[in-house]
């Protein structure tokens, strides 16, 4: 029987893995590295070091999109996987960059408390908005196809802008940042197509 059973083995065409990761998966997990790097270079306080790797791990991000484009390959596996990984890339870490550039201090001070509820609401709204495209996909125009509400990676500008200005305008940063961040919020709830690069 055992002869038999490893006949079977042999023969059975089962594959190994869970999936079979394409070019464009790979540059995915890619963007999730870069952007678990930055967390850390966050950690240690290098701020600037942090925004560009998030800014690489953004550029990864799209040149995915190209190559599953290229390849004709746009799959829901890859359309989720992309989705994971732009919640650490656009949502978690830049909201830690900015707290971590002064806008979470000092801690308790209404400038403070502002900022981390604008943080919390522009993090759930990311998520509802990745989570309704995971699901749903572009949505189709006239004339190509466009991003059911604000795409999250704009986060990023408002991350460099808000970096930039803490480093520039200090505590007052803070006045023109939350109404920013819910704004951001806002948008990528709305029920618009927004353009596609």
């Amino acid at each position: 029987t055992s002869r038999a059973s490893s006949a079977t083995m042999r023969t059975d065409r089962t594959p190994r893995w869970l999936v079979s990761l394409r070019p464009q998966d790979w540059l995915t997990l890619a963007s999730a590295s870069l952007a678990f790097v930055a967390l850390l270079v966050t950690l240690e306080g290098r701020i600037t070091f942090a925004v560009a790797l998030l800014l690489m791990g953004m550029l990864t991000d799209m040149a995915d999109g190209v190559v599953a484009r290229a390849g004709g390959d746009d799959s829901a596996f890859g359309r989720l996987l992309d989705s994971l990984v732009d919640v650490p890339l656009y949502l978690i870490v830049p909201v830690l960059v900015l707290y971590e550039a002064g806008y979470g201090q000092p801690a308790g001070s209404f400038g403070a408390t502002a900022f981390s509820i604008a943080a919390l609401i522009t993090i759930a709204a990311g998520l509802v908005r990745l989570a309704h495209f995971s699901e749903h996909g572009f949505v189709l125009t006239e004339s190509a196809r466009a991003y059911p509400g604000l795409p999250v990676f704009w986060l990023h500008l408002v991350l460099a802008l808000g970096v930039a200005g803490r480093f520039v305008g200090g505590e007052s940063a803070t006045l023109l940042l939350v109404p920013v961040l819910l704004s951001a919020a806002a948008l990528m709830l709305r029920n618009r197509p927004f353009w596609k690069p």
